[in-house]
């Protein structure tokens, strides 16, 4: 058995992998990832995630969270050129999660290119069999499970890193392809650990 460690999004420059990577998923005949991405990429599910990520019908996201962070959130949407009302619809987690992604993308990392879609690609052309260790709605819950208090202060945290994560997220992919455990976990979890609960929700 091979355990490794996946960065869900990468950019052009990381391929191709350490070998030792490749030779791995050829020694094995099943590959087990985080979630199983045809689970994942199904429309049904893709739909699914998004309904669990809006407030119910009434609500909108400057009744659920405070004025000072409903403002930092107006002014990121602006400052990217973003509608607000569209957004304002969303639940705080599914927010943060969203804000966080297009930071990785602006700095030039895509799921398309992360380790588990390779290798999710190559286990599908070579037949091998794809399992998940959790599933969507598990993971869904993960976050939908959260108080409104709990999922404020995911959100403002997320904003206030905003403006140093492009640097971040090279640094840590960065460290990950060099095998640099001790900067990996630093970057990863400097912050979640002072968050308790958090913490044992996500990890």
């Amino acid at each position: 058995m091979y355990l490794v460690g996946s960065v869900h999004l990468l950019a052009k420059d990381y391929y191709p992998l350490n070998p030792a990577l490749e030779s791995a998923f050829k020694d094995s005949d099943r590959l087990v990832e985080e979630v199983d991405l045809g689970e994942m990429m199904a429309t049904e599910n893709q739909l699914n995630m998004l309904m669990q990520g809006m407030l119910p019908s009434g609500q909108s996201l400057e009744t659920v969270v405070s004025k000072t962070t409903f403002e930092l959130v107006t002014k990121r949407l602006e400052g990217l050129g973003m509608p607000v009302e569209p957004l304002k619809r969303m639940k705080p987690w599914l927010l943060a999660i969203t804000l966080l992604g297009m930071e990785w993308q602006k700095a030039g990392f895509e799921a398309e290119l992360g380790l588990d879609k390779h290798f999710f690609d190559l286990a599908k052309a070579a037949g091998k069999p794809v399992e998940g260790l959790e599933t969507i709605s598990f993971q869904i819950a993960q976050f939908d499970g959260m108080t409104n208090e709990e999922q404020e202060r995911l959100l403002a945290e997320t904003l206030k890193e905003l403006d140093t994560q492009q640097g971040e997220v090279t640094r840590l992919a960065d460290a990950w392809k060099a095998g640099d455990v001790a900067t990996v976990e630093r970057i990863v979890l400097q912050d979640l650990k002072s968050d308790t609960r958090l913490y044992q929700r996500m990890l």
